[in-house]
């Protein structure tokens, strides 16, 4: 069958935007898994890190997170480097990742900030010492991920103002980019009521007070998941900490 030639020049036209547009391949999904996996198996990360795995499954939070090769992240909230360490690895040479803790912890730092030695190990890393009611970074960000920390803004004592921080954040990252935070659940509709006694967060709070900052909520996973918690326990006890049902949101800022 005969093309008729206007049919034909618009095909030759639109073949380079198809070229451009096509879906891309499951092969770049799969590298970035692989360079997740790669991460967490880095045997230079603390064994008090790797035996923690099992229970937080980085594999699986850090592939929900869409965070991949070149991306500038914050760790909001890295304490120890749990993440930190990971990221850095993930994101490689091309792209950054900042250690932030906040100084409203400095008493629980004793031997100052703790993600420090990391930077120094890691040339991709950069340890910041702030204040979480105004995170600031040098570099627009990709993303930013706070784990299991969110619920600690609302601790009476620290004084932290979350709607402050949560601008900041949006503030800071690049339309377009990702807001993950795994926090804690606590029993839905009670607000901060179990902030101070079980270290637990309404996810539905979380969630509004994230959306009246700007961001759009975009997915849940439940990885985390744990059906058997009661909810109503500290989540610091022996037979909790660890296992306690954790609620995980992705955000993103509009483009």
């Amino acid at each position: 069958m005969k093309i008729k030639r206007p049919t034909f020049f618009t095909l030759i036209l639109l073949l380079p935007f198809f070229a451009i547009t096509a879906p891309k391949s499951s092969n770049a999904h799969e590298n970035n898994e692989s360079i997740i996996q790669k991460a967490i198996e880095n045997q230079t990360r603390p064994a008090k890190d790797r035996q923690r795995d099992i229970d937080r499954k980085p594999f699986k939070i850090m592939s929900f997170s869409d965070i991949g090769p070149g991306d500038i992240v914050a760790d909001i909230g890295s304490a120890g480097g749990y993440y930190t360490r990971i990221l850095s690895d993930i994101v490689g040479s091309t792209g950054h990742v900042y250690g932030f803790n906040g100084k409203e912890f400095a008493r629980v730092f004793k031997n100052g900030n703790p993600t420090d030695p990391i930077a120094e190990e890691h040339a991709n890393v950069t340890s910041i010492m702030g204040t979480f009611n105004a995170p600031v970074f040098s570099k627009m960000l990709d993303a930013a991920i706070i784990v299991l920390i969110y619920h600690d803004t609302h601790l009476s004592q620290l004084n932290i103002n979350s709607e402050a921080m949560n601008k900041a954040l949006f503030d800071a990252i690049k339309p377009g980019g990702t807001l993950m935070i795994v926090d804690h659940e606590a029993e839905l509709g009670s607000g901060t009521r179990d902030v101070e006694k079980f270290h637990r967060i309404d996810k539905v709070l979380v969630k509004q007070e994230v959306e009246n900052a700007g961001f759009r909520f975009v997915a849940e996973s439940n990885i985390l998941d744990n059906p058997n918690d009661a909810l109503n326990t500290m989540v610091m006890m022996p037979d909790v900490r660890g296992k306690s049902d954790r609620f995980i949101f992705k955000f993103k800022k509009p483009e």
